[in-house]
């Protein structure tokens, strides 16, 4: 397969070693490239057991370590990782997501024969296990709202995306676009805009994507050894780090130049600086708002947070009726696999969700 999946990692080596399960399980036959910012023990482990896994050759795993500093923080450690990267096609997962193997290739296919797209995703899930560790009992999940950046204008999908920030990083692109998304991340020391609204600006500026029916990722959240928790690493706080004048700074030049250089005249710089300019002002207060209601409005999240409002159950996501059954059974059976009563479980849900369905 014609792809690199990057996987950055930072001390979390027992969702590094669950994501590498899951690819061996699946017979991945791209490559995996693990940019590893890890310390002392976990570097330890991590290092032992990429040296496993290139004894039995079951995975083609590229390894390289990003040490922090200099590389402060994912988007940097990626940027480096890109200078290696000779595939036609590359995606980025955390090591505590999974990319859905079989429908890599449905990805692939699809930017083979649509020239006019330069991306591509499928549905992302988003799951929560009951004790916030690697493995144990699912707990919560939801399918993340749709996101298709498709219009024709770089200005108006990069508005889509601002407005709509959800991350772009999972998804399959043209490595060349890729590596262009991330060209300035190591002038951007600042979390958040260095790692993921930049990159993801960019990508939506340089072309259009779509997502299909199908699953592309599954994601953690509420983790507990997250390295950077958006929800508990308030906005406010960034603004206010001695990192930001330079990272926001570069952001905004970086976006502007990038839609004015499609249409380079002054009336249009002037448009777009007006724009670009007003569109972060919101981005930036939707999350500082979003996050304030969180920290002091608690009872208001509900109305604010749709991206946590899960909608569904642990019932019907081991259901074998439900249509993404298949792409989540290996995964749930990694989640659960040290579970002494794994096929109790199955039987019970089993039962359950037949009494659902009459």
């Amino acid at each position: 397969m014609d792809l690199t999946v990057l996987i950055p990692t930072m001390n979390r080596h027992e969702y590094l070693a669950r994501a590498l399960e899951y690819y061996k399980v699946m017979k991945f036959d791209g490559y995996i490239f693990i940019g590893d910012s890890s310390t002392g023990e976990q570097l330890r482990k991590n290092v032992e057991m990429i040296d496993l896994i290139k004894e039995t050759e079951s995975l083609n795993i590229i390894y390289r370590m990003y040490p922090n500093p200099p590389h402060l923080h994912d988007g940097m450690a990626v940027q480096a990782m890109n200078e290696e990267v000779s595939t036609k096609y590359v995606a980025q997962t955390g090591d505590d997501d999974f990319f859905i193997v079989p429908n890599i290739q449905k990805s692939i296919e699809f930017l083979e024969h649509n020239s006019d797209f330069i991306g591509v995703h499928g549905k992302r899930i988003g799951m929560k296990l009951r004790d916030d560790e690697p493995y144990g009992d699912l707990f919560q999940w939801a399918i993340y709202p749709e996101q298709n950046w498709i219009k024709d204008n770089a200005l108006d999908r990069w508005i889509d995306y601002t407005q709509h920030p959800l991350s772009s990083q999972a998804w399959v692109f043209y490595a060349d676009i890729w590596k262009r998304a991330y060209g300035k991340s190591d002038q951007v020391p600042c979390r958040y805009l260095g790692p993921e609204y930049l990159p993801c600006s960019m990508q939506a500026i340089l072309g259009k994507s779509k997502e299909l029916d199908f699953v592309s990722s599954i994601c953690q959240t509420g983790k507990l050894h997250q390295i950077f928790d958006f929800d508990k690493t308030p906005l406010f706080d960034l603004i206010n780090s001695a990192l930001w004048p330079q990272s926001i700074q570069v952001v905004k030049e970086t976006i502007i130049n990038a839609i004015y250089s499609l249409n380079p005249t002054a009336e249009m710089l002037r448009y777009v600086e007006h724009i670009v300019y007003g569109e972060m002002w919101r981005h930036i207060a939707y999350f500082m708002g979003q996050q304030y209601h969180r920290r002091f409005k608690p009872e208001e999240k509900d109305k604010l947070d749709y991206l946590r409002d899960y909608e569904g159950d642990q019932i019907m996501i081991v259901d074998p009726d439900w249509e993404f059954f298949e792409d989540f059974k290996p995964i749930y059976d990694i989640l659960i696999k040290d579970k002494p009563y794994k096929d109790e479980v199955y039987k019970e849900l089993t039962i359950l969700t037949e009494g659902v369905r009459k």
